[in-house]
C-alpha cells in the first residue's frame, strides 16, 4: 500500500493510492452467487468498495489519516471518469462497469458510513451502509421500495430481524444481513445456517 501526498498550487493535497482490490469473504461471495448474472459484477464492486472503506478506518493509525483518504475517495468519485487518477484498481473496475450511476450514488453514503465509524457512531454507520447497499440492489432488480426499506432497517438492527419474509429477488441482501448477524452473535454452525437460508429463504 502506498500513500503519497502531493501539494498543489493552493496547498491542496491529493492521495494517490494503489491498494489492491480487497478480497471478499465467503458470505459475500455466496450473496453474489444468488445475484442475477448480469448484475454480479456490479454487486461485487459495491461490496469491494464497502470493504475498502471499512479497511481505511480499521487500518488507519490515526483518525485524521482515515478522514484524509475518505475525503480523497469522495472527491475522486465526484469527478468525471476521464479526470480520475489512473491505475487505482477499484476505479479501473468501476470504469469497466461504465460508471453505472447506481454505483456512484451508492458509493457516497458508503463513504459517509465510514466517516461515521471514524467518529464512533457505529449504529448510524450501519444504517447508512445497509441503506446504501439495499437501495442500490433494489434499484437494479426493480424490487418493491417499501420492502427494500424494511429490509434495510432490519439489516441495521432497527426492525424485524428474521430475514425470512422477503422475496427471493432480495435473497442476496438477506444473505448479507444474516451473515453479519450470525458473525456478531458468534453462533456455532453459522455457515450451515447461512447456506440453508440461501437455499430455502428460511
Amino acid at each position: 500500500m502506498q500513500l503519497t501526498l502531493i501539494f498543489g498550487d493552493k496547498d491542496r493535497w491529493v492521495c494517490a493510492m494503489d491498494d489492491p482490490i480487497p478480497p471478499l469473504p465467503p458470505p459475500m461471495l455466496l450473496a453474489i452467487s444468488y445475484t442475477p448474472v448480469h448484475l454480479r459484477e456490479r454487486l461485487r464492486w459495491l461490496l469491494q468498495f464497502d470493504r475498502r472503506m471499512a479497511q481505511l478506518v480499521e487500518k488507519a493509525a490515526e483518525p485524521i489519516f482515515a478522514q484524509m483518504r475518505l475525503a480523497w475517495w469522495r472527491d475522486t468519485l465526484a469527478k468525471p471518469a476521464a479526470a480520475r487518477p489512473k491505475g487505482e484498481p477499484l476505479l479501473a473496475a468501476l470504469h469497466e462497469l461504465e460508471d453505472d450511476p447506481v454505483l456512484l450514488v451508492a458509493a457516497s453514503p458508503l463513504v459517509d458510513a465510514a466517516e461515521l465509524n471514524v467518529a464512533g457512531e457505529a449504529d448510524m454507520a450501519k444504517a447508512e451502509r445497509s441503506g446504501a447497499i439495499t437501495k442500490a440492489y433494489a434499484n437494479w432488480v426493480g424490487a418493491d421500495r417499501q420492502m427494500a426499506e424494511k429490509l434495510a432497517f432490519a439489516w441495521a438492527g432497527q426492525g424485524d430481524d428474521s430475514m425470512t419474509s422477503y422475496p427471493r429477488a432480495l435473497r442476496p441482501l438477506t444473505i448479507l444481513a444474516m451473515a453479519e448477524r450470525l458473525e456478531a452473535n458468534a453462533r456455532s454452525g453459522a455457515g450451515l445456517r447461512l447456506v440453508w437460508h440461501a437455499l430455502t429463504g428460511r
